[in-house]
């Protein structure tokens, strides 16, 4: 029987590491998404959202998908004419992303978010993060939002999309919602916030997109 994210991010936390969990969980999927949570088989829409209210051209410029999962939003932004590299802590993931997409151009690659490859840094144009640092316990989660926000390149920009909770949520995972003071972590790592959009979802839970620059 399959064993939930929760059994398997308890497991993991019990052994000492905060992502073996993410590649127990895919090594028991397929390219249909079975028993991944937040596998959708399409673009995050917010990501849509963002770029078609903006109106955003890659012409080539460089872009990073944080923790990508089965590859949606990597082949969004591919389309879009970015030069894309997508990673995801799970090599189980990044093999079921080539067998989805495997004329997309996109670069997918297994890597692991708390110790990035040095050439990433300060690279890329564009930046997107969805749920995968409230995937991370509490005590990961300012180190891994340093390394999103190093990733930028000077005049690049970080999409991020995230729940918050409340002090008053509780603090069980996975995942791990972060308050939004979390977000300051973003600047430490040299950003500039210029949007936060914060939809009331509960008294103590909400989804924000918030927009970073460099």
């Amino acid at each position: 029987m399959k064993q939930t994210p929760q059994e398997l991010a308890q497991k993991s936390l019990e052994n000492g590491s905060p992502t073996d969990w993410f590649e127990a969980l895919y090594a028991q999927s397929n390219t249909s998404g079975d028993g991944i949570p937040w596998a959708k088989l399409e673009p995050n829409p917010c990501l849509v959202h963002w770029l078609d209210q903006n109106r955003v051209a890659g012409s080539n410029q460089t872009a990073l998908v944080v923790g990508c999962g089965l590859g949606d939003d990597g082949v969004e932004l591919a389309q879009r004419g970015f030069d894309v590299t997508a990673f995801d802590v799970s090599e189980s993931a990044i093999e079921i992303c080539r067998q989805r997409f495997p004329v997309s151009g996109v670069k997918f690659q297994q890597a692991d978010l708390l110790y990035p490859p040095d050439e990433w840094l300060g690279h890329f144009d564009f930046v997107f993060e969805s749920l995968t640092v409230q995937s991370l316990p509490p005590d990961y989660q300012e180190t891994a939002m340093h390394r999103i926000g190093h990733f930028v390149k000077p005049g690049g920009q970080l999409l991020v999309f995230t729940w918050l909770r409340s002090r008053k949520y509780p603090l069980d995972g996975p995942p791990w919602l972060p308050l939004q003071s979390a977000l300051e972590a973003y600047e430490a790592a040299g950003l500039t916030q210029q949007h936060l959009f914060k939809v009331q979802h509960s008294p103590n839970v909400w989804p924000v997109v918030a927009v970073f620059k460099h």
